[in-house]
């Protein structure tokens, strides 16, 4: 019987090489370790912003449930209150939509930043780009659950060391985000047949409980993002990575003497 001959490597070897053995498995993605937290700090600040809002809504939504009570009660509420709330909403509707999206977007960027990390420490263990974990966001049905399973494989690969784990409370997080989506598209769709003080005070009363889970959803957001940057941050920094050289400093260079010609 004849040897079984070796394929042709394209630089015309014959032989496999050790390197050969150290390359990203088909299919990886060209990515390389990044810090998260500049971004995660930019998320800190933009929901912290978002929840603030959410919190003066409570707020204004507890006073006029006070005024739709007094109201049905046919006792006296000030004028002035009435008007107040009234102009609240009038500024507030056409801003909420650009607080929304200022915490959405520095949200979908860390994201990406730490699903490209993801990849940096384990890419078997990836089952989507970077790209993808966030683009399943705007995809239809797709969304319902693939995002948490993306945040679940990040989860996953950065706290892969056995610290800053999100998965203790990652399910109630999403469930919280299906349940607010939901909720949120059908409150805005009965909000205009309203007419009388008794539904209108139902309706603000179903609204504190929506504001309620907002505020939990974003605290447990921000969990989210704490835990994961830290794991992957505590990751890089357990790895056994050559020092970096000082950069040289301009003044040693102008006093260095020139090479003779």
């Amino acid at each position: 019987m004849s040897e079984l001959s070796q394929p042709n490597r394209p630089d015309g070897k014959s032989e496999l090489d050790v390197s050969d053995l150290k390359q990203p498995p088909v299919g990886s993605h060209d990515y390389t370790y990044k810090n998260p937290l500049p971004r995660a700090r930019a998320v800190y600040i933009t929901l912290g912003i978002y929840l603030g809002s959410v919190l003066v809504c409570s707020f204004v939504t507890f006073i006029e449930i006070g005024l739709l009570y007094l109201d049905i009660q046919s006792k006296p509420t000030p004028l002035y209150l009435w008007d107040a709330t009234d102009q609240f909403w009038v500024y507030y509707d056409p801003v909420s939509t650009w607080i929304y999206l200022l915490a959405v977007i520095p949200f979908a960027i860390w994201f990406y930043r730490v699903a490209a990390n993801a990849w940096t420490i384990n890419p078997r263990g990836m089952r989507w780009s970077a790209g993808m974990c966030v683009g399943w966001y705007f995809v239809p049905i797709a969304n319902l659950f693939r995002p948490y399973q993306a945040t679940r494989d990040v989860d996953t690969i950065s706290s892969s060391h056995g610290h800053f784990s999100a998965k203790r409370f990652m399910s109630w997080w999403w469930s919280l985000w299906l349940i607010t989506a939901w909720v949120g598209q059908a409150f805005q769709a009965a909000w205009h047949s309203l007419e009388s003080s008794e539904e209108f005070l139902n309706a603000n009363i179903y609204y504190q409980g929506f504001i309620l889970l907002e505020t939990v959803l974003t605290i447990l957001a921000l969990l989210l993002v704490r835990r994961i940057t830290t794991a992957q941050r505590m990751h890089h920094d357990s790895l056994d990575l050559p020092p970096r050289k000082p950069a040289p400093n301009v003044r040693d260079l102008r006093q260095s003497p020139r090479p003779l010609s």
